[in-house]
């Protein structure tokens, strides 16, 4: 009998996609709508013998049983229970958990431990940052406050970064940098890489994300989240990789946009070509006061700042998770 219900819920997704009459429903996250995996399904309703189940990479769960309470729980969010005594069969039920961080220590998920960390609160006053090409930003993220020196590792598994505009020019070269502690001890983005290569994306790819998220999937690289943390380090490039900026042009009496002249080479003022500023790449932000966690660079030759009291922290989610 057993097996027979084990198979009848194996049934419910063929090709990744649910069918017949269960009940099938995404978790997502309620501030980002990004997709939640890991997430522990218990349903108090009719209990599987299975115990309870897990969502799916992209967020999916299935239950041939109706009627449905579900008991969700995630490591990092407030727990949900919801009942549904009828469902659509066609599209699936979209159940939203909130984060929820003083909960850390009171969630227990299996098989693996899940934590999103973010350089933003939950609420706050939304920003935006504009990148010009050689400009660049370093996000830091430290592991989550309840990990133990001796606990299990953390390994990477998604970066999340969310782009305001739709770009037409300049391209997006993303690093991830072991945080390495100056004399003082404060982490700086002087460390090495993680990745084996910086990841780029042009503007064809930036304007064609979905909802303003560029997700990077770096689990297959399996590498551990540092002691110190990581930083996050995204710089603009000029579209044409041959192109150098020469100048900025301002609006006359304050009025317009600015304009940015390139040229491949620069002594040769026929090469030279301008290009609004605001065509390049906008990140999302938030305006916080005495949690920085932003570094600032104007181009490759400048070296890091970080500027104190009230600033922008530039928007940056990397979900991490223990075996």
């Amino acid at each position: 009998m057993l097996f027979y219900i084990h198979l009848l819920w194996l049934a419910t997704f063929i090709g990744g996609q649910p069918t017949g009459h269960a009940y099938h429903a995404v978790v997502v996250d309620a501030l980002s709508g990004q997709p939640l995996r890991g997430v522990r399904v218990e349903n108090t309703q009719a209990p599987t013998p299975f115990g309870a189940l897990t969502t799916d990479a992209d967020g999916h769960f299935a239950i041939t049983l109706a009627p449905v309470h579900l008991r969700l729980q995630l490591l990092g969010y407030a727990p949900l229970e919801v009942h549904r005594a009828a469902y659509s069969a066609e599209r699936p039920d979209t159940l939203r958990l909130t984060q929820q961080a003083f909960m850390l220590e009171a969630v227990t998920v299996h098989p693996e431990k899940v934590v999103t960390l973010s350089t933003v609160l939950a609420r706050g006053p939304r920003m935006t940052r504009s990148l010009n090409p050689g400009q660049a930003v370093a996000m830091l993220l430290l592991p989550p406050t309840s990990a133990a020196p001796t606990a299990q590792p953390y390994y990477l598994d998604q970066v999340r970064l969310f782009v305001a505009n739709q770009p037409t020019e300049g391209r997006l070269r993303i690093r991830l940098l072991q945080a390495r502690p100056d004399s003082s001890g404060r982490p700086t983005p002087l460390g090495p890489d993680l990745l084996p290569q910086p990841l780029e994306y042009g503007p064809g790819q930036l304007a064609e994300l979905r909802r303003g998220q560029l997700v990077l999937d770096i689990s297959k690289y399996g590498r551990q989240l540092p002691p110190a943390g990581l930083f996050v380090v995204v710089e603009c490039l000029p579209t044409n990789p041959a192109d150098q900026v020469v100048s900025y042009a301002l609006p006359k009496g304050g009025k317009g946009n600015i304009k940015i002249l390139l040229s491949p080479s620069p002594a040769d003022a026929s090469a030279t070509h301008e290009v609004e500023a605001n065509a390049y790449p906008t990140l999302q932000g938030q305006r916080l006061k005495g949690s920085n966690a932003t570094w600032s660079r104007l181009d490759a030759t400048r070296p890091w700042k970080q500027y104190a009291g009230i600033t922008t922290n530039i928007r940056a989610e990397l979900t991490v998770f223990t075996q």
